[in-house]
């Protein structure tokens, strides 16, 4: 478009200087002439083309830059609009990074990364313990993922933000079901008598919740 833009004023101004200086032709006295004797731009063209093709010439010369100063309005108003457009995009995504930025506050509030860390990217879940303090943390997270102001504007996070509540809803449920107390400590653990299967699913959805939370968190700028 920069460049049709600059034909286009070439153009333009290379008609408006012809059509001015025709007009003023007419009115030098090389064209009009002194007294009773005729000018000799006048007495060359006439000599060569005639008066009513001469104005044929300059008619199409002035619609031409009527056609072209319409085509320059038209370009500039649609260059406006466009600019206009671009701009509200710019606004809306920054207001976007903006909401987005302190939602990924508020899941780090409820989920911070030492927390996370900690508890799903380095437990072994077949073999280490896991404070019941911990679980409530996530329980936490849980009861206020439903908060609208907990949701991101950006699709691609708000759908990693689902799925991970989703498979932390799945990680909480089956800690539910298979658990055991150390003791009388704070400290609980898988049942050593638990299946293979029922391990390797919360070591495989704590690997996810770290990953989900990962890509979400790196997002921050």
């Amino acid at each position: 478009m920069g460049k049709f833009e600059k034909i286009l004023n070439a153009v333009f101004w290379v008609l408006s200087g012809i059509f001015t200086l025709s007009g003023v032709m007419f009115y030098t006295t090389e064209y009009s002439g002194t007294d009773d004797k005729v000018g000799p731009i006048k007495r060359n063209l006439d000599k060569e083309y005639s008066f009513s093709l001469l104005m044929i010439i300059l008619i199409v010369i002035l619609f031409l830059y009527i056609i072209i100063g319409i085509f320059k309005l038209v370009f500039s108003v649609s260059k406006k609009e466009i600019l206009k457009q671009v701009e509200i995009k710019l606004i809306n995504k920054k207001e976007k990074n903006d909401s987005d930025k302190e939602t990924i506050n508020q899941v780090e509030a409820l989920l911070s990364v030492n927390f996370m860390m900690n508890f799903f990217k380095k437990k072994d879940f077949g073999m280490d313990s896991f404070c019941i303090d911990d679980i409530h943390i996530i329980h936490d997270f849980l009861d206020e993922s439903i908060n609208p102001k907990l949701k991101f504007l950006d699709e691609n996070l708000e759908q990693k933000r689902n799925l991970l509540v989703v498979n932390m809803a799945e990680f909480s449920e089956l800690l539910k079901n298979n658990n055991e107390q150390i003791g009388n400590s704070n400290l609980w653990r898988i049942p050593r008598k638990s299946r293979a299967s029922v391990i390797q699913s919360v070591n495989k959805y704590s690997e996810e919740i770290w990953k989900l939370y990962e890509q979400i968190i790196s997002n921050i700028k």
